[in-house]
């Protein structure tokens, strides 16, 4: 009966570290996790903002004369597919943010 009493003992203990290891990690990734999802919040408002700027240069775009500087933009447009990277940024943040919500799922931080 003691023997039982204090192999429940040792086993309680065993499992409060189990769960205070679990809170410390929890806690070591939740650090980082706020780090990013600041950042990714910070970056689409920057991104929204460089989106209104590009309309702008494009909307003037249409009234440059010089031949060589409209198809210098034009080469650099396409080189950089800039119709798929307004759309693909847009889509990386919200797989990103997505997966940081998952993590918190995960660690119900």
């Amino acid at each position: 009966m003691l023997h039982d009493a204090q192999s429940q003992l040792l086993q309680s203990e065993k499992m409060a570290s189990i769960g205070q290891l679990a809170a410390g990690v929890a806690h070591e990734i939740n650090n980082p996790v706020g780090y990013v999802t600041s950042n990714i919040s910070t970056l689409r408002e920057y991104m929204a903002d460089m989106f209104k700027l590009l309309e702008l240069y494009e909307r003037g775009e249409l009234k440059i004369n010089d031949e060589a500087t409209v198809e210098a933009i034009k080469t650099q447009k396409e080189q950089v597919d800039i119709n798929y990277l307004k759309k693909d940024l847009v889509d990386l943040l919200d797989e990103s943010e997505e997966g940081l919500r998952v993590l918190r799922r995960s660690y119900r931080i």
